[in-house]
């Protein structure tokens, strides 16, 4: 009887013990499995994107000959300040194709330079919600970083008072999951500027002025408004700048947050007239070009002159030699002649 009584605890124990060590090896198989997809869905977002940058991002001016110069290089160059600056160049390649050849939804691209937030911009035109992209990428693939895209009720050309666009708070820091570092002062001085270009290739300004944590619920939400008074009211709830026309909103999820946190980025538009970068080298070119001709023009209205004078002195000069002339009809007594006056 005593054998039998400590055997029975003893069993179930052990079966406790596989139970427990069963569930944890399947929850650690599963923990694995999840770790592996969303590492490969993470691939093959940045694989995607890549492809579309170095296939679709639109062209940034360069300065001709830009970059860092050491101090042994530049010794004895003359003082850059003394020169005329060197007209913009665009970068010499084919312009890219157009990303509506992938995504007829394309409206923009989007990007905040010295980060990697650089994007092609997408919005349902035919949905009733924001659902789609959440889980759709750009190319139209299941993907559940989705894809970078503006609020179905926004006017798609950014030309509304208050345009939102969404991105995933990717763990990996892709999409909008740098925007947190908005939070500190430095960063948002550094990375102030958005650029946004539209399908016509035009590229619109904005400038960064606010980030914080907030809700779903919060008012910075809100895409109506009946009067440019009620915008400008909703504005200066935002600390936006006096008299900005329209805001662009980058809104994302939060880490460590409640599922209705969220992480706001709000812009105001500074320039929304520029034209596109081979635009703008093409205008520098002409602009070039009318003042050299101006500059010749200038040149040769001074030789004339200076060919005028010229000639007045040479005609001067002979005159002078040739000394005064005589009245027609009037002649001379020379000495003997005997001819009177």
């Amino acid at each position: 009887m005593e054998i039998s009584e400590k055997k029975g605890p003893s069993k179930k124990r052990n079966i406790l013990f596989t139970v427990a060590f069963l569930f944890f090896l399947g929850l650690a198989i599963y923990s694995g499995a999840q770790i592996y997809l969303s590492m490969r869905a993470y691939a093959a977002s940045a694989n995607e994107y890549d492809t579309l940058r170095e296939m679709y991002e639109p062209f940034e001016a360069v300065a001709a000959d830009a970059g860092d110069n050491s101090p042994a290089e530049t010794e004895g160059l003359p003082d850059p300040e003394e020169e005329e600056a060197s007209p913009v160049e665009s970068r010499p390649v084919a312009p890219p194709r157009d990303p509506k050849e992938v995504n007829s939804e394309y409206i923009g691209w989007l990007k905040i330079s010295g980060t990697v937030i650089s994007y092609p911009v997408v919005q349902d035109m035919k949905g009733t919600d924001n659902d789609k992209y959440l889980t759709t990428s750009f190319e139209g693939r299941r993907s559940g970083l989705g894809a970078i895209f503006m609020d179905f009720r926004c006017s798609g050309d950014f030309k509304a008072y208050h345009s939102i666009v969404y991105g995933h708070n990717a763990k990996n820091g892709t999409m909008f999951g740098s925007l947190a570092k908005y939070l500190d002062a430095v960063y948002m001085e550094k990375h102030r500027e958005i650029t946004v270009t539209l399908p016509n290739g035009t590229k619109e300004i904005w400038r960064v002025f606010a980030a914080r944590k907030s809700d779903i619920t919060d008012h910075a939400y809100r895409l109506v408004f009946s009067h440019p008074d009620s915008f400008a009211a909703f504005a200066a709830t935002l600390d936006a700048p006096e008299g900005v026309s329209r805001i662009l909103t980058l809104s994302t999820c939060t880490t460590g947050g409640s599922n209705d946190e969220r992480m706001l980025v709000h812009a105001a538009i500074i320039d929304a007239a520029s034209k596109p970068v081979e635009d703008q080298a093409e205008e520098q070119l002409e602009k070039q070009a009318e003042e050299e001709a101006e500059e010749q023009l200038e040149q040769q209205a001074e030789d004339q002159v200076e060919e005028r004078t010229e000639d007045q002195r040479e005609e001067q000069a002979g005159v002078l030699e040739a000394g005064p002339e005589e009245p027609a009809g009037v002649e001379t007594e020379t000495e003997g002649s005997g001819i009177q006056i």
